[in-house]
């Protein structure tokens, strides 16, 4: 479901100080002087698009006001993979793992398969979907877990009528190597499919930092949706993460897909 997660092991890491790695410490210089900006570019179809960033740290009160902002548009673009992936393993409804989220559902299966009521699945999932994201802005285990990590935070809006589209989240932990990034999570509104959103917020990273060098994601084994975009994108497979998902990279030095895609983002000065 929708849980952090460490997407490979990393190599001992070279520490400055404060618990920061050498390539966090280089991250930070960049955004030393400006922590937030705006791009203007287009999608697909031509119309314009704003590009609002933001970088971040679990500490700082703006990251609990990025995540609320940005709470409804996760959700509305996470229930429907959330439902895809259910109705395709209901069985994990009764795993008796610790840490399986899904366990919250077993009264609705109780009756078997034939009779579950979707709606009601849907609705409890939803809810899960805001506790999980409520959990970044308020919960202490996640605030020490990440005290270290840079987040950097991309929505995207209309120009037009300045309505949110989509939004990614990038991460940077202590343990990372030097230029690898974790994108978690990347969200596009249902009515903003096919317009080539996800691949400019995707993108924007090698825009707000050219030293990029990986980009690591995990995604849903049965989301053919998502899997084929990444694979346009350049990002490959390199892992299977147990029965439901796919560990995926992208290598700057292997395609420059993201980059050309970055390379036409617009700096506005504020």
């Amino acid at each position: 479901m929708i849980k952090q997660k460490r997407h490979n092991a990393h190599p001992a890491r070279i520490v400055c100080s404060e618990k920061l790695s050498a390539w966090q410490h280089s991250v930070n210089e960049i955004f030393a002087a400006k922590k937030s900006g705006l791009f203007e570019t287009k999608d697909k179809t031509g119309a314009p698009v704003i590009l609002e960033w933001q970088k971040t740290n679990v500490r700082e009160p703006k990251f609990v006001h990025i995540m609320h902002s940005v709470a409804d548009l996760f959700i509305r673009a996470f229930s429907p993979n959330a439902m895809r992936f259910i109705k395709a393993h209901p069985d994990i409804v009764f795993m008796d793992k610790q840490d399986n989220p899904y366990r919250k559902l077993e009264p609705l299966f109780k009756k078997g398969i034939e009779s579950v009521d979707w709606k009601a699945v849907e609705k409890e999932m939803t809810s899960m979907a805001r506790l999980f994201w409520e959990s970044r802005t308020s919960g202490e285990e996640f605030a020490t877990k990440f005290t270290n990590s840079i987040f950097l935070f991309v929505t995207a809006k209309d120009d037009a009528t300045k309505k949110p589209l989509g939004f990614v989240g990038y991460q940077i932990d202590d343990d990372d190597p030097q230029g690898a990034v974790i994108l978690e999570p990347l969200a596009v509104v249902s009515e903003a499919q096919n317009r080539g959103i996800g691949k400019l917020l995707t993108a924007s990273i090698f825009q707000l930092i050219p030293a990029v060098t990986r980009i690591t994601l995990s995604v849903e084994s049965e989301n053919e949706t998502a899997l084929k975009a990444y694979q346009i994108w350049g990002f490959v497979e390199y892992q299977v993460q147990g029965p439901y998902h796919k560990l995926m990279e992208y290598r700057a030095e292997k395609s420059d897909i993201l980059q050309k895609t970055a390379a036409a983002l617009k700096d506005l000065k504020k």
